[in-house]
């Protein structure tokens, strides 16, 4: 079962460059659209949020495999695609290198759909609970933390991963650029920080992951029981700590 919430919103979206004629999801009719890989896993929310507009990805438009990263942002920058699907730090990244781009709006259905999560064998639920609620514990401390003083978790992270540290361009600009890839991932993350249930899963997202997969033609039923999917056992473990001092303790860091 999952037992942690960790991304609560969608982190994939569609995007354009900011001078595109593209202001819809409709608009994209008979343009190329780049994803990572057809195999992508993502393809079944990107089916979705199409077939929502009317577009049928197979006859309407033209899916482009493009990778990540360095291909996927020659690929938009030289005009071989109209428009991009990859997830928000990927496009922040793009916009990082100078590029602007503008994100096309999907239903509060299609960006309710969640982003990650953690799961557990029902064993290491039913026996190991307090590792679990210690875990999200630790997560849930680390995004409170990140959110308070993003600068200082870049520091850190680069402090315990040097090899991840950027070797071009001054630290201020490189601390700036990877503090707005934070930014965009925070409200998918932490939609409201104060929030006593963070990693915590609802019912209705759920509800919506099946009814995107029964109609892209991944499932044959939606009737799957979806509470059996999920639990919030540990969700009171993982927000009980002295929030104030966390936020307290990283505002304090250089």
């Amino acid at each position: 079962k999952f037992f942690y919430n960790h991304l609560v919103q969608s982190v994939w979206e569609v995007i354009v460059p900011a001078n595109s004629d593209i202001k819809t999801i409709e608009q994209l009719r008979g343009k190329k659209l780049g994803v990572s890989r057809l195999s992508s896993g993502s393809i079944p929310l990107l089916q979705a949020i199409l077939h929502e507009s009317g577009i049928d990805e197979k006859k309407d438009l033209e899916l482009v495999p493009v990778g990540f990263g360095g291909p996927a942002f020659r690929a938009i920058k030289s005009k071989q695609i109209d428009a991009l699907f990859l997830f928000d730090i990927m496009h922040e990244i793009l916009q990082n290198t100078g590029y602007p781009i503008r994100r096309l709006a999907i239903s509060d259905k299609q960006l309710n759909l969640m982003g990650n999560g953690m799961l557990a064998s029902n064993d290491v639920i039913k026996n190991k609970g307090k590792q679990l609620a210690a875990f999200g514990r630790a997560v849930t401390k680390g995004a409170i933390a990140c959110h308070a003083n993003p600068g200082a978790c870049v520091r850190m992270y680069w402090k315990h991963y040097p090899s991840k540290k950027p070797t071009k361009g001054s630290e201020a600009d490189n601390i700036k650029k990877n503090v707005a890839m934070l930014k965009a991932r925070f409200p998918k993350m932490l939609p409201d920080p104060s929030s006593r249930r963070i990693g915590a899963y609802e019912p209705g997202p759920w509800k919506d992951f099946v009814s995107v997969l029964h109609e892209t033609g991944k499932i044959k039923t939606t009737n799957i029981p979806v509470q059996d999917l999920y639990t919030n056992e540990f969700v009171p473990a993982f927000n009980d700590f002295d929030r104030a001092a966390v936020i307290a303790a990283a505002k304090a860091l250089n």
